[in-house]
């Protein structure tokens, strides 16, 4: 199919960059080299605002539903649905500062990091009301977050019944501040079902609950980590750390 513009001065009610293709993960992973499809909806070079949205099956590198620029933006009031990305970003790839409200990710796969959604190196993401559930990656199957990034959830923002198939079941995080919001349900294959946290990272006030892995079923950490106000039960892992695996970790628990 052609490629096709998204016009952002007046954002359509409905997405669709190509027909749907049914693949798991590991199809994805052998397959990747071969799905070069239509491009999808790129935003860039301006900080943009879109809302009621319903963007799905579409497939794409990075991003494959929606992928903002470094100028960033803001997304209300949408859904984001059954997209594939060969590499990160199975729904949305944040390369700059984004705010999310009112939004749904869900049924999206990436062929390497962040299922549901990839916030690119020092950017800031606030979730407000978003749920994140469903989403299948390598590492992240919700939410992967590269380096220097900040991460603030309000409302109910829920990261829910994700999966990986190495580490990060619900999210990555990669020297990351988080805060808030609860990640509940997730599965990874080795570490992490929950959350992976990997050369460190701030975490206040989140909630892990009834995740599961091989090692660290609620979480696995290396590096400094500061863990503040957080509740950590019902998780479970076949080896070791049914709650929490500290491989190497500077720990500060409060």
């Amino acid at each position: 199919p052609p490629d096709v513009d998204l016009l952002l001065d007046q954002p359509p009610d409905h997405v669709r960059v190509c027909p749907r293709v049914q693949v798991d993960v590991a199809l994805l992973v052998r397959l990747r080299a071969e799905l070069r499809v239509a491009v999808p909806p790129r935003v860039e070079d301006q900080d943009v605002a879109l809302a009621d949205l319903d963007v799905y099956d579409n497939i794409g590198d990075y991003g494959a539903g929606i992928q903002f620029s470094p100028e960033g933006g803001t997304l209300e009031r949408s859904t984001l649905r059954g997209n594939i990305a060969q590499e990160d970003g199975g729904g949305l790839y944040a390369n700059g500062n984004l705010h999310l409200t009112d939004v749904t990710i869900t049924g999206n796969v990436a062929g390497n990091w962040g299922g549901g959604l990839t916030v690119g190196d020092s950017a800031e993401l606030t979730l407000t009301d978003v749920t994140i559930r469903d989403n299948a990656a390598e590492r992240g199957g919700g939410v992967f977050a590269l380096a220097n990034t900040t991460v603030t959830a309000n409302g109910i923002t829920s990261i829910e019944d994700n999966n990986a198939s190495a580490s990060g079941g619900g999210v990555y995080l990669f020297d990351t501040v988080w805060t808030g919001g609860s990640v509940s349900g997730n599965s990874a294959i080795d570490s992490g079902g929950g959350l992976y946290v990997f050369d460190g990272a701030s975490i206040t006030g989140l909630v892990v609950d009834g995740n599961d892995a091989t090692r660290g079923g609620g979480l696995f950490a290396e590096g400094l980590i500061g863990l503040d106000a957080m509740q950590v039960s019902n998780n479970s892992a076949t080896s070791d750390g049914g709650g929490m695996y500290l491989l190497d970790a500077n720990a500060t628990l409060s």
